[in-house]
Formats: structure tokens, sequence, C-alpha cells
């Protein structure tokens, strides 16, 4: 069991939820008395929030969440679960526990995050996992932007691409990012091996344990390697799909 916060109204200025990264597994009456940041004040949450127990594994936030920021900023530990788009800076530091956005997330999502799991059922803006250093981000839609710029861990897939490549993975040094059939692949990488990758199996099934939803063809498919960024250490790398296979 779990607990739900519901918006009671319409926010007016952006929302912080970064203290609630470490309330994930708390009760409704601790949760509705954090005081969170709106805009230039203090409120409590029960203040902004409905409070009631879910079903749902952690915390689950619900209601029209685009102008709060943070959410699960620093999250350690537990699932926080976003049940619509949320703006700026969601998982930014993440430690470690799970992350889902059912929606788009807005600028500088995941940025410096160390590890966890976060999935995003919408588009993500520009920023997306800048300065990753280890675990999984899936986004189901389009990334925008600049994205895993000076990524040096961890693993990213962008299950239908980014609409500016050149922009994506500058500045690489480690870690692997995983890009939909047709993609465009920066000119920082040169193409290594087509091949049926076995641990990219493995780690789209733990996906799919997780809740996610892979694109037909994706699980048993061919992927082109490549090696890059030239201008970093070149020991980070982009799979782009090349034949799909159920």
């Amino acid at each position: 069991m779990g607990v739900i916060l519901m918006l009671k109204n319409p926010l007016e200025t952006l929302l912080d939820l970064a203290p609630l990264s470490e309330l994930v597994n708390a009760d409704s009456e601790e949760l509705a008395n954090a005081k969170l940041a709106y805009g230039r004040e203090f409120v409590f949450a029960v203040e902004l929030f409905t409070a009631a127990p879910s079903s749902e594994e952690g915390l689950t936030l619900n209601g029209n969440l685009h102008l709060c920021i943070n959410a699960g900023a620093g999250l350690r530990e537990g699932k926080m679960t976003i049940a619509s788009s949320v703006g700026a800076s969601a998982g930014e530091g993440m430690l470690g526990g799970e992350l889902i956005v059912h929606g788009s997330v807005g600028k500088n999502a995941c940025r410096e995050m160390h590890n966890g799991f976060v999935r995003i059922d919408g588009d993500a803006g520009e920023g997306l996992a800048r300065g990753m250093r280890r675990g999984m981000i899936v986004v189901s839609g389009r990334a925008h932007g600049e994205t895993c710029a000076a990524l040096r861990g961890g693993t990213v897939l962008l299950l239908s691409g980014t609409d500016e490549p050149e922009q994506l993975a500058r500045g690489l040094s480690r870690g692997t990012v995983i890009l939909p059939k047709g993609a465009g692949v920066p000119s920082g990488f040169s193409r290594a091996a087509s091949l049926d990758y076995s641990f990219l199996r493995l780690l789209f099934l733990e996906l799919e344990q997780r809740g996610g939803k892979l694109p037909q063809g994706w699980l048993g498919g061919v992927f082109t390697r490549y090696r890059g960024d030239a201008v970093g250490l070149g020991k980070g790398e982009i799979f782009v799909l090349s034949e799909e296979r159920a």
C-alpha cells in the first residue's frame, strides 16, 4: 500500500516537489505536513493536495502538475509515480529508487543522475541526462534539444529518438544510448558492428518487468553499435536498431 496526493486546485506558480523525495514511503499524515516551496512562500502539502491510501507502491501524485519542478529530485529509494506531465528537473541528482512519469518532463530531467530507474511515457525537454553517471532512463516519446551531454555512465533508451541528432551525446565519455531504427547518429561516433547483442535483450526484459513497453521488433532485434564521442574518452556507445525481429 502507498499514498496518493491529489491536487485540489490548479497551481498558479511553480511548486518545488523535491522534499517529497525523502517521503515516498511515508504515511498520509507525514506527507500532509511536508513543507513545499510554492512561488516565493512555503506551504504545507495539505494546503494543495488531498492525501489518500493507494494500492500503488510508494507515492503517487495526481493532477495537472506541469508547474511542478524537481519531482523525484534526489530520490534515494522507493517509488514515486507522477500521473501526468511535470515541469523541469524531474529526477535530477537521483541516487536510487524508481521514478515513473505518465506524461512528459520539462528541461534538465535526470541531470547528474547517480543511480536509479526512470521511465518517461511522453517527451523529454532539453538537457535530459546531462552528466548522468549510473542507472537507466527510458523515454517513450521524443527527446528534444541537447540530450545525454557529458554522459559518464548509465543507459538511456530513447524509444522514439531525438529531434536533433547532432545535439545527442556531446562529450560522452562512458555510458550507453539506444535509439530506434533510422535514427541519426552524431558525427563524433564511428560505426563498430551490426550484431544481435544478447545483453540488450536482457536489458529489454528488465524494462518489461518494470512495466515498460518496447516497440515491436526491439526485443529480438539487430542493433548497430557506434563508439565515441571522439572529443571525449571515446568509451561511450550508441546502439541503433537496424533490423526488427520479434
